[in-house]
């Protein structure tokens, strides 16, 4: 996939943070598939990219269906600093059939290091139907003034950008959200109490000097992105971040439910049964909160 991502797996991301996506939507056969983000090739401002990778997709209020990646130069493989890495987009008006030609999202020209990094795009439409999108300045990689969670905002389908902002993620900036997109609550739950809500996840590890290791956590804004809170456990025996856990994606139930799917990094660390399996766990009051989590056995993952 690192070469190729394709409308199909977009339309699963797309899909992931819906409560609508039912298994016969998810299973759906594939009737055509269509390469949206296509590596070795040269983009319309000059640069060649090896590859594309950490793939988001959203769609908009008016159906515009936006897809966003890292586009890497020079190697398809993380690394330790990152190597170069723009971010870049692609828009559909027609569920993803057809694609508009490659967009400069974040780039050197936003950046006057050499080996500019800006990573894990991920996108959300607040509750005012603007597009927020997210993504990591990892360019300095052990520097922490330099690794930081930015922000910017659109009011006309990604056409213009405001000018980035911190997210304020405190002690856990610069990590990465995701993969996927964040979500506001009372759209599958309309009679939510904490309608409006916006909860975004991602992983705190890849930051080099992020204190506590891979950790998994949640943040939630009761004020259309201005501000974000960190979630905790439902209890002193539920601390959080998750350690050991990672990249994620958050959904609403129809009950008014959170739900939080974990992608399991503790390996030997854990039982044997639950060795390669992805883990959830459930907060009941908008995120603000989580319940311990379990393994899933019926959902794998290498790693």
């Amino acid at each position: 996939m690192g070469s190729l991502l394709s409308a199909v797996s977009l339309l699963k991301m797309m899909l992931a943070g819906s409560a609508d996506a039912t298994s016969s939507v998810i299973d759906m056969e594939l009737k055509q598939q269509v390469d949206v983000f296509v590596g070795h090739t040269t983009a319309p401002w000059g640069t060649t990219y090896f590859c594309h990778r950490i793939p988001s997709a959203i769609r908009l209020p008016s159906g515009t269906v936006l897809a966003f990646a890292e586009s890497r130069v020079g190697g398809c493989e993380d690394g330790e600093p990152p190597g170069r890495d723009d971010i870049t987009m692609k828009k559909s008006t027609d569920d993803g059939r057809t694609w508009g030609q490659l967009t400069l999202v974040a780039s050197p020209a936003n950046d006057s290091a050499a080996h500019f990094s800006a990573r894990n795009p991920y996108p959300t439409v607040d509750a005012r139907g603007r597009l927020l999108l997210s993504w990591v300045n990892s360019t300095s990689w052990s520097s922490s003034s330099r690794r930081q969670t930015w922000q910017r905002i659109s009011t006309d389908e990604a056409a213009t950008w405001s000018v980035d902002t911190l997210m304020g993620l405190g002690a856990l900036d610069g990590s990465l959200l995701g993969p996927g997109q964040g979500i506001v609550l009372g759209r599958h739950a309309p009679a939510s109490a904490h309608r409006g809500r916006i909860v975004v996840c991602g992983a705190t590890g890849y930051g080099g000097a992020i204190l506590g290791g891979q950790s998994a956590a949640v943040w939630t804004s009761d004020d259309n992105g201005a501000s974000y809170q960190p979630s905790t456990g439902s209890d002193r025996a539920v601390p959080m971040p998750f350690k050991g856990l990672a990249e994620c994606q958050a959904v609403e139930l129809r009950n008014g439910s959170v739900l939080l799917n974990l992608r399991n990094e503790l390996g030997s660390r854990q039982p044997p049964s639950h060795v390669h399996k992805r883990a959830v766990a459930i907060s009941h009051d908008g995120g603000r909160s989580f319940g311990p989590y379990v393994s899933c056995s019926d959902l794998c993952c290498r790693c």
